[in-house]
């Protein structure tokens, strides 16, 4: 055809998604990119790869497949990784240029490698759970009443509790990201709690007691029903996240509850929705300390010195799922029983010479790591000077 021959997503490489399954980096070798860079070559194309240089989806910045939500390194098995380093692609693609007569810019020399640092032992202490700093997380000053949800546009400020009766999405609460929180106390008791519209993962608590959690969304493990116990008047609260937007094709990408939650067949009514701003969890102090045991949704902090200086990994591979932040910064989600990710990367500016602090908020379960000394629970946590590889 006529015109000029350009590929603006020369693919290096793939995201993943959390729980996926598969080897997508031996699909993406260096032989197999540079097979493509000569075949873009020799047709005269235009090209960009994507991605050249991987990057990291910090914060709730990750998109989403409709399967499962992506991981938080968007490396993408790119010749430059996520922190800067380079690999057998940089290489290959380096020599194949460096072997062109005439190229107006040849190569130069391989840069150094970026510095990184390795440290053992920080310790953690668990501070409280994500119910103790609702004050922080939740602002009541303002409600909405009303027999259905308001629009975002009706709502200005993220933050502020909404009561809901039937449709409630994070849309019309101005709550784009994180978390919201839905309550209701029941009107009738039940076994059989269904949370088919729930977006994207639901975890269910009765009278503050976590029951379990809804993932109807989510494809290597659908959860759409819960066998509980219910009781007339008990307190339903279910904390709502939002795993990811989706990448492509769509912008009816709602989130929250998009559908009746059902007891038995029978609509649940007279809620109360509260967007949370997690990211006052950063904050929260680090030198108190909460009474054990372990329960979902646990806040644990502690601060350290930097024994080195450069960029570093946060060993994730002993804890569950949940989000970290390191000096108020959010490195993202981890979520190492599902996979294949099992570290959080650390960029060098996000360190201080000083004290630096660390906040994990875990959702699923309770570090190997960590063990309880009287009223006490402490966990200990590793950097590393690589990322883990996947698995």
């Amino acid at each position: 055809s006529e015109g000029p021959a350009v590929n603006s997503e020369c693919y290096t490489g793939w995201y993943r998604t959390w729980g996926e399954k598969g080897i997508i980096e031996k699909e993406f070798t260096a032989s197999v990119v540079l097979e493509l860079t000569e075949k873009m070559y020799n047709l005269n194309a235009s090209f960009n790869y994507y991605m050249f240089h991987g990057g990291t989806n910090f914060g709730f910045w990750n998109g989403a497949e409709y399967a499962a939500g992506l991981i938080t390194s968007y490396d993408y098995f790119a010749p430059m990784t996520e922190n800067g380093d380079y690999n057998d692609k940089y290489k290959a693609i380096r020599d194949f240029i460096s072997g062109i007569k005439g190229w107006t810019h040849p190569p130069q020399d391989l840069p150094a490698k970026p510095k990184s640092f390795a440290q053992s032992g920080i310790v953690l202490s668990k501070i409280g759970n994500w119910f103790d700093f609702e004050q922080k997380t939740i602002n009541p000053s303002r409600s909405v009443q009303g027999p259905v949800a308001k629009t975002f546009e009706d709502v200005c400020c993220a933050g502020y509790p909404l009561h809901v009766r039937d449709k409630m999405e994070c849309l019309q609460l101005n709550q784009a990201m994180g978390f919201v929180k839905y309550s209701t106390k029941l009107s009738i008791g039940g076994s059989v709690l269904d949370g088919t519209g729930v977006r994207d993962f639901g975890y269910v608590f009765v009278n503050r007691q976590f029951k379990g959690m809804l993932s109807p969304h989510y494809k290597p493990h659908e959860v759409k029903q819960l066998k509980l116990a219910l009781k007339k008047n008990d307190l339903l609260e279910i904390l709502v996240e939002n795993q990811g937007r989706l990448t492509w094709e769509t912008a009816n990408d709602y989130k929250g509850i998009i559908s009746a939650v059902k007891l038995d067949g029978s609509q649940l009514t007279g809620w109360t929705s509260s967007p949370m701003d997690v990211q006052q969890l950063a904050f929260v102090s680090t030198s108190q300390t909460a009474a054990t045991p372990f329960g979902v949704g646990d806040v644990f902090s502690g601060d350290f010195v930097a024994s080195g200086k450069g960029d570093t990994f946060l060993d994730m591979s002993n804890w569950g799922k949940g989000v970290a932040w390191i000096n108020g910064f959010n490195l993202g989600r981890y979520w190492s029983t599902a996979g294949p990710q099992k570290y959080l990367y650390v960029p060098a500016p996000l360190l201080t010479e000083g004290k630096n602090s660390l906040v994990f908020l875990e959702l699923e379960k309770l570090s190997s790591d960590c063990k309880s000394s009287g009223s006490l629970l402490t966990c200990t946590i590793n950097l590393l000077d690589h990322p883990l590889k996947y698995k």
